[in-house]
Formats: C-alpha cells, structure tokens, sequence
C-alpha cells in the first residue's frame, strides 16, 4: 500500500500473492480470515493476533541467539550493517 498508493501490486494483480485487509477486535477465533467462496484473491488478519505472533516470534528468536555465541555474532555483525551506533 505505502509503495503503489493502493491495495493492488504487480504480484496480487499477477496471481501470486493475495491483497491483505486489517481488521481489530474479532473473534479471537477467527483471526485469519480467508472465503474463497467470497474473494478468493484476498484474506483479513486480525491486528491484535498478528501483533501477538510477531512478539512472540522476536521471543523465540532472543531466545535462540542468547543460548547460541554463533548464531549471536552473526546477528551482531548484521546489526552493525543496518544501524549505526552512536558513542554514548
């Protein structure tokens, strides 16, 4: 949306990918949902649910870095590329 103004890009016009609508405070039930029957090119996430899989993922994530020195050097050098530090 933020990159073509719009819902539609080259790849949902295409076929390969599916238009994504945000929705808050559903059943948490259903908080994907995707109806063919209604508009097979596109599914609604709940924002509540999504935002509650990616902190739990990040967790996950910390977690697994923190138990291996490797794994945590690899992301320390990657950081490093995406931010700059500033001397304190």
């Amino acid at each position: 949306m933020i990159h073509a103004y719009g819902a539609e890009s080259r790849i949902t016009l295409s076929g390969k990918a599916r238009k994504i609508g945000y929705m808050l405070g559903t059943n948490p039930t259903d908080s994907i949902i995707y109806d063919p029957t209604v508009a097979d090119d596109s599914l609604i996430l709940d924002i509540s649910a999504l935002t509650e899989a990616f902190f739990k993922g990040m967790d996950k994530f910390l977690d697994s870095i923190s138990n291996n020195k490797s794994k945590f050097n690899i992301i320390k050098k990657r950081l490093n590329k995406l931010f700059k530090f500033l001397p304190q």
